[in-house]
């Protein structure tokens, strides 16, 4: 299966894919046959809960970490303004 621009679940091959930035895919068929022979149930939900968060965890860390540094350097520049603005004020006084 070629995977197509954003996610697509195609039920008759089962193959999961991403390929908008990452063209991450991953084929549930062998997912799925294992746990039926496991368990003899299937829960596709959960299945597919537990690859996709296998699969994008990584990359929700990755933003994650990046939304903290961009916090952190949000901060800095404010007290950098602050001073500055303070430093003006008293200068044209």
């Amino acid at each position: 299966m070629t995977c197509h621009s954003s996610f697509v679940k195609d039920y008759s091959v089962g193959h999961f894919c991403d390929s908008s930035q990452f063209g991450l895919c991953f084929d549930a068929v062998g997912k799925f046959l294992n746990a039926l022979m496991q368990t003899g149930t299937l829960n596709e939900a959960t299945l597919c809960s537990q690859e996709l968060d296998r699969i994008y965890g990584p990359l929700r860390e990755q933003v994650a970490q990046s939304l903290k540094r961009q916090d952190t350097v949000l901060r800095q520049l404010k007290v950098v303004i602050v001073a500055v603005f303070h430093r003006l004020f008293i200068f044209y006084l």
